[in-house]
């Protein structure tokens, strides 16, 4: 057997194994609906107290929700951004969008990481997901070939996402050659596809068209007069920027055309690492990389710059507060005291660039990746792991988010209001 037939064997073998998850069950998550929330975890989420909901709903001024055979009312996510506006409505406090969607404003925090197996993709949908729940607009972009992050969607990517779907018509129609039939856009609205979050999250899938990128973009570099290179992706972006508050960019794993044009994109980066001594060690080679990148980019313009660039700890066996009941499956004494060292480390190196809080190791993000999920799409009990396990994980990610939500709306009141520095910029 020659090696093409060997690969191709290999892809067809996988694709098969594919087909018969997705048959069993593990079908695309836009044929299955998205969750609902408990009348408590809307309450949390809203800051107002269950029994402030209960009053509005009697009002008759907040939807009503569902009642389950347990006498639980739950919500749906287009409910949860029903009732947001209306409180929004009642008091500023409950408003945090408004003074900065006024004046259009958008922030585009790139995931990256130059290494594999850190949980970048994992981190990126997980965090698309989440600032969709708390009420951002937000796009997903997933640069990524493999589409590691579009199967997070429950898409199968070279199954259910066409060529015309993804990036690449866009990039290539810088270009004279014409894969696409004529269609060369130059605004990329085509691509912005619905998921079953409704109206608050779109994503830009990939597949291995998007793979292909790096091609199309060298060849722009070599022959095009119109645009730079590097700049093809923020161009795209800023043509449907003002439809959102938060633009999330899952970059390919390793260094090329198409990561620098997700560099030059972001406002703002986040960088997953687990507290492992050889992705400690690889970090350093990771950022000389980016400083070459951004010593290019700021000699063709010197505006060239970022609003914050954070690293989270991810895969952590419960660092914050070192206590032997947050060891989960599979962490040990050993591995727990060497990922504290790692922290240690990391904290010293990086100073105010890591963030506090971390995503814990947990069976819980393990199972919902085996679904084509994020933690956040879980239900109890629909589950292997516990419902412990879950809140568990859960929390971790709220935590973290509370960190990034916090770091955005700074970047946004500084943009609005201009009365004082921000102090997150590059930690």
């Amino acid at each position: 057997m020659g090696i093409v037939e060997e690969f191709t064997k290999n892809a067809q073998r996988a694709s098969n194994l594919l087909d018969n998850l997705r048959a069993n069950g593990f079908s695309p998550l836009d044929e299955k609906p998205l969750k609902s929330w408990s009348q408590a975890q809307v309450a949390k989420l809203l800051n107002v107290k269950p029994p402030r909901l209960s009053e509005l709903i009697k009002k008759g001024v907040i939807p009503s929700g569902t009642l389950r055979a347990n006498k639980r009312r739950f919500f749906t996510i287009q409910e949860i951004n029903e009732i947001r506006a209306y409180l929004a409505t009642t008091s500023k406090k409950h408003d945090k969008f408004s003074f900065f969607r006024e004046r259009k404003e958008s922030q585009v925090i790139g995931v990256a990481n130059f290494k594999g197996g850190v949980g970048k993709s994992t981190v990126a949908v997980t965090m698309a997901h989440d600032l969709c729940l708390r009420g951002y607009r937000t796009l997903f972009v997933d640069l990524d070939g493999q589409g590691s992050a579009t199967t997070l969607f429950g898409l199968a990517p070279d199954e259910d996402v066409e060529p015309e779907e993804t990036i690449a018509p866009f990039v290539e129609s810088f270009l004279d050659t014409d894969r696409f039939d004529g269609f060369k856009p130059r605004n990329l609205a085509y691509a912005c596809r619905d998921t079953n979050w409704g109206d608050g999250l779109k994503l830009i899938p990939a597949n291995l068209w998007t793979g292909h990128m790096d091609i199309a973009l060298s060849n722009i570099a070599n022959e095009s007069d119109e645009v730079r290179f590097f700049e093809v992706l923020k161009l795209g972006l800023d043509t449907i920027r003002h439809n959102f508050d938060v633009i999330i960019i899952d970059f390919p794993p390793s260094l090329g055309y198409s990561a620098i044009n997700g560099v030059y994109a972001s406002d703002s980066l986040i960088v997953p690492m687990p507290p492992d001594m050889l992705d400690f060690t690889s970090a350093t080679s990771f950022f000389l990389q980016l400083a070459d990148i951004a010593r290019t980019l700021v000699a063709y313009d010197e505006s060239f710059d970022m609003d914050f660039v954070k690293m989270v700890l991810t895969k952590s066996p419960g660092l914050g507060k070192g206590s032997a009941e947050e060891l989960l499956n599979g962490a040990d004494k050993g591995a727990h005291k060497n990922a504290k060292t790692l922290k240690a480390l990391m904290a010293t190196a990086f100073g105010g660039g890591l963030l506090q809080n971390e995503y814990l190791f947990s069976e819980a993000f393990k199972e919902a990746s085996t679904n084509f999920r994020s933690v956040l799409e879980l239900e109890p009990g629909d589950m292997k792991c516990t419902s412990q396990t879950l809140q568990r994980a859960l929390d971790s990610v709220r935590s973290v988010h509370d960190e990034i939500e916090s770091l955005i709306q700074d970047v946004f009141e500084n943009r609005v209001y201009g009365n004082r520095a921000l102090e997150v910029n590059h930690g």
